[in-house]
């Protein structure tokens, strides 16, 4: 009898809890998973930085009324945040309420102003949900392992206004889990030419005579071990642009003095090791004009398509 009367008052603790709670406001788990602007995930070699819009929900009852503001603990008040990785490397990254500010969220009593914080009223005769708008911001340029790093944003809820005095009371707190995946996407240049995730271009030799030379310097951006993919339209041979002269004419491409082979698919493969300590790599691309004796007068051109993958 005693162990029932336990369990019995232990229930009903619970369910007192949970109708109090449903009074009040609440911020339920949530995930978010970064992107950029452009849908993509984190690239180390992106020259600016990007950001994410997050929509933190949070739940009020529809009959509540008054002004809150909304804070976003820092760790050791540093307005950098970190997320780790498995390795346990560091991702920093900021938050901000709008996209043209430098001025970061933070948590009472740090805010100095009011894209410090994110504020909102409450009318009485609210939707049950307010969607809250948050800008994440990851810094160009970090060097780091392609792996998923993780973190934990802790987000408090004030009664009041920011500014009004005295120590708020705290109505709420909660946590949001953000995940960052670290793209292992490998950048190519040819030249002087941006950097992209492939790169296309035509050979066409100024004089159809046996050796001659086209030469190109290709930069890649990648800190892990990487292959090269050429890929041939016309499998490693020269075409007429006029679709009825059927005469080709070979040409070798050779990476870094090594001669490549293109298969049946037109297709031929460099591969590069690296020890994930350099980030920017140089090759030398030459193409060299074969036997051109047999052909017709007229322009033969060839398109290549070059793109570096991570290896496998």
């Amino acid at each position: 009898m005693p162990s029932m009367f336990r369990y019995k008052f232990f229930l009903l603790l619970t369910i007192g809890m949970v109708q109090i709670w449903g009074q009040s406001i609440v911020i339920p788990q949530q995930q978010v998973q970064w992107r950029n602007i452009m849908g993509n995930n984190y690239s180390p070699f992106d020259k600016q930085g990007f950001y994410y819009k997050a929509m933190i929900e949070v739940n009020v009852p529809r009959n509540l009324m008054g002004d809150y503001f909304i804070g976003f603990e820092l760790p050791g008040n540093d307005i950098k945040r970190m997320l780790t990785n498995s390795s346990n490397e560091s991702l920093t990254y900021f938050l901000t309420a709008k996209t043209n500010t430098n001025q970061y969220l933070m948590d009472w009593p740090m805010m100095n102003n009011q894209e410090n914080t994110v504020a909102f009223s409450l009318t009485g005769n609210n939707a049950p949900i307010v969607r809250v708008p948050v800008y994440i911001w990851i810094d160009p340029g970090q060097k780091v392992t392609p792996q998923t790093f993780l973190g934990t944003m802790v987000i408090n809820i004030y009664e009041g206004i920011y500014n009004q005095g005295g120590q708020p009371n705290k109505v709420a707190m909660g946590n949001v889990s953000l995940s960052v995946t670290i793209s292992d996407d490998i950048q190519i240049s040819l030249g002087n030419d941006h950097f992209n995730r492939i790169s296309e271009f035509n050979v066409t030799f100024e004089t159809l005579k046996a050796g001659e030379v086209i030469a190109y310097n290709a930069f890649v951006n990648s800190f892990e071990s990487y292959v090269l993919t050429f890929k041939s339209v016309g499998k490693g041979r020269l075409k007429h642009r006029l679709s009825q002269v059927r005469t080709t004419i070979p040409y070798d491409v050779m990476v870094d003095g090594q001669l490549l082979q293109f298969d049946d698919f037109g297709e031929a493969v460099f591969q590069v090791e690296r020890n994930g300590t350099s980030k920017k790599s140089q090759h030398t691309i030459k193409m060299i004009l074969g036997n051109a004796r047999h052909a017709f007068k007229g322009e033969y051109t060839d398109q290549l398509t070059l793109r570096a993958n991570p290896k496998n």
